[in-house]
Parts: C-alpha cells; structure tokens; sequence
C-alpha cells in the first residue's frame, strides 16, 4: 500500500488534524527563537489553526506525510540545536538527546510506515528515554531555581505548616528582568490544583519539580493510549513524536512552571471525552489551575456535542470547587494572589515577550493591548465553538482562543507558547479517528 501525498482522498477530519500538527509545529518554536522569529512563527501558527476550522480544503496539500514529517524535522532540528538551559543553569545538552532519538524514528518510520505493535514499542522506548533525561536534568538543578522553583517550594513549606500560602507567607524575589517589576512576590499566585500537586511532590521527593516530570509522562501515556485505541487500526505517531521533542522543553521542567500539568488534565479530558463525568472531572481541574483559562469558559458555554451538559456541569462545578479553599482561608489574600498579580491583561510590557507587545517594544512603543487580546480571544472562542464536536475540535479550539490571548498579553514567556502548542497537538491526535492519511492500494 502507498500513502497519497496529494488533497484527493483525504477526509476532512484527518486534513483539519494535519493542520492542527502543523500548527502546533509552528507555535512550538515559539519557544525558543527570538521575540522576532518566535512572533512571526507563532502567528504563522495561529493562522494555519484558524484555517483548520474555516477553509481546511484549501490546505489539503499540506496533509502529506512527506510534509507533515518535515514540519516535524524542523522543530526537532531546532530542539537539537537552539540551548535550552536557563540563564542560571548550567548549559545541559542532555536535553537533545530525546529530540535526536525522535529524529531518528521518525524519518524511520517514514521509511517503513510500522503497524501499531512496533509504534508502540518505539513510542514506549522514546518515553522511558525521556524520562530518564528529565530525572537527571532535576537532579542536576536540584539546588539551583527560579523565582517559580522558590515560590513552589516555600508554599510546600507555608501549607505543612497549617498557614494560608496566598498570604504575605510565602514572599519571594522577583526574578523578572523587567526593572519595572516589584521586587517581592508576596502570596502564592497558582491556584489550588497548582499548589497540592507541587506541594506534594516537595514533600515526598524534596523538589517541586517532579510535578512538571511526572505531568509530562501523564500526557506522553495519554498519547500512547490514542496509538493503542481500538478499534481503530492505525494511527500516526508524529503528534507523539512532537510532544516528545518539543523544544525548550528542558527549560520548561527546570523551571518549574506549570503548564506540563494543565497540560496533562488537558490530555486526560480528551482521552475519556466519551465518558462525560470523568472527562469533566479533569477539564474541571484543568480550567482551574491555570488563571488564563477563563477563556475556555465561553467554549464550555457554547460547545456542543455528545452528553455536553453532564461534562460541562461537572467541569464548572469542579472549577469552582478547586478554587473554593482558596477564597474560604482568606478572601482578600487569594483574590490579590491568584487575580490581581498575576492577571495576564494588565501589568507593565515586557522587551522579552515573543508577541506583538515585545515587538512593539523593539520600537519603543510601550504598548499593552491586554483587553483587546481579551476581546479577540473571546470572540475566536465563541466563533469556533459551535462549529464542530469531539476532543479535537474542543483543543483546537482551546489552543486558538489561547493564542490570541497570549499574543496581546502584557508578557508571553515559552512556558505560553508550549501550553497552546501542546495543546494544539492533542487536537491534532485526537482529531480524526484514523490516521491522518488515506491510504490507497
């Protein structure tokens, strides 16, 4: 059998999935590149993400295998290539290591378009791989942090000892190089779900970081549950093969930011979306670890779909009760911990934001057009959310809404861009329910 590398065929659910790889290729090196390049490729990004929805026909070209696994040499080649160690760690390769392994396999499989068994396989070798290359990478940095690592680490401490850690007890330096930015960073500013997870890893493992390692291997085991899915007969493992190699990806766990765990409820909605409680347990939770996502409030509204009203009941009711120890221990503590501070539409404009604030800076053009990203988001979320159902269509449109915030946000660090990219990647996986190709004899 020959795989078609032309439109003819295709149907438009796997053409819709190619584009969202595609996409999720494009933010991914948002990353790591330069304000410049990281702007100019995530709005590439974006774009080809909105076409998914509108004009997906039009693109068909580009859902060939040829193309698609092109676009996902790149970003591997960019992760071999571009450092990804943090301005205060030490300048660890090891990180590549996974990215060339995936290199490798995928121009393998390219070759030899292998049957689920052997994708299995390879996927199971490449997760192992990287969790190895994660483990020595915190152990590594295991006393050397950010501003996030410190923050994470004092609330684990604040919260063993019975106080509230959205209170002036948890009080770190700011990292931020902005001369702008306050010098302390007084409250814990992650939400509930935020704050256990890391917490508990602080307590059983003496670093919060193995939160971020083991959410990571909840999505690769997610991705690996959608290659092993039946009845369905085949399907591709490059959107695996990305999640794996994504780049910046060892700065993004040496860090300490977050998103590898919403990340993770994320890819847990998804796989179980045919049950809706369960699907709205972990959407529930997803939506309320991370603050931006109150733009996936009015997809919850208007998405529609299979048992829609039992998965969105659950995950509003779920999202309330994340944040509901939060705002019972002291009211006015969390609200200026988790809304005030960290609120992504206000606060001061950042050089190093990858998006149209940090360009408009290059030209001394202090901007921050924060509510008319709000706006646009708004709006890209209650367009698209109507016009389809399914896991793959609720991430796509979920990464889109989150673009369009990040790209007007006061800041936009690689930990933004890597959600929606991840994000992005799930929608491509779970999109169709056959690989994204036609094959014909």
């Amino acid at each position: 059998m020959r795989v078609s590398n032309a439109g003819g065929g295709i149907s438009g659910g796997c053409i819709r999935a190619a584009l969202a790889f595609v996409a999720s290729c494009a933010i991914a090196l948002g990353v790591v590149l330069n304000v410049f390049g990281a702007t100019v490729s995530v709005s590439f990004g974006l774009v080809v993400l909105f076409l998914s929805f509108v004009a997906p026909n039009r693109l068909a070209w580009m859902a060939s295998e040829m193309r698609l696994t092109a676009a996902l040499i790149a970003v591997t080649l960019v992760s071999v290539l571009v450092p990804t160690a943090l301005k205060d760690f030490p300048r660890n390769r090891l990180s590549a290591t996974v990215p060339i392994v995936v290199l490798a396999l995928a121009l393998d499989q390219l070759m030899r378009h292998r049957r689920r068994p052997h994708q299995l396989l390879i996927g199971t070798m490449v997760m192992v791989s990287a969790l190895v290359v994660g483990a020595v990478l915190i152990w590594e940095v295991r006393s050397i942090g950010l501003d996030v690592v410190q923050l994470h680490l004092r609330a684990a401490a604040v919260i063993a000892g019975g106080h509230d850690p959205y209170s002036s007890a948890v009080s770190v330096p700011n990292g931020n190089p902005d001369p702008s930015a306050r010098e302390l960073i007084v409250g814990y500013p992650y939400p509930p779900v935020i704050a256990a997870a890391f917490s508990l890893a602080t307590w059983l493992w003496g670093d919060p970081r193995w939160a971020s390692l083991l959410s990571w291997a909840v999505v690769a085991v997610c991705s690996l549950a959608l290659l092993a899915s039946k009845p369905i007969p085949q399907r591709s493992l490059l959107p695996f093969f990305l999640l794996m190699a994504f780049p910046g990806w060892g700065t993004i766990l040496q860090s300490g930011w977050t998103e590898p765990l919403s990340t993770a409820l994320v890819a847990l909605a998804a796989i179980s979306w045919e049950r809706p409680i369960v699907s709205g347990l972990a959407l529930g939770a997803a939506i309320g670890s991370k603050q931006y996502f109150v733009v996936a409030l009015p997809l919850i509204a208007l998405y529609r779909g299979n048992q829609w009203q039992r998965r969105a009941i659950t995950a509003l009711l779920v999202c309330s009760l994340t944040l509901l120890p939060a705002f019972a221990w002291n009211p006015a503590s969390a609200w200026r911990s988790l809304v005030l501070f960290p609120f992504h539409l206000q606060g001061h404009p950042q050089a190093d934001s990858a998006n149209i604030v940090g360009m408009l800076w290059r030209f001394d053009v202090h901007w921050t057009p924060g509510w008319i990203g709000a706006g646009v988001s708004l709006a890209v979320v209650s367009l698209l959310a109507p016009l389809g159902s399914g896991p793959g269509h609720f991430c796509r449109t979920l990464a889109a809404g989150l673009g369009a915030l990040f790209m007007f946000a006061p800041e936009a660090q690689p930990n933004y861009w890597y959600i929606v990219a991840a994000i992005a990647a799930l929608g491509s996986q779970v999109g169709s329910p056959r690989a994204y190709l036609s094959e014909v004899e």
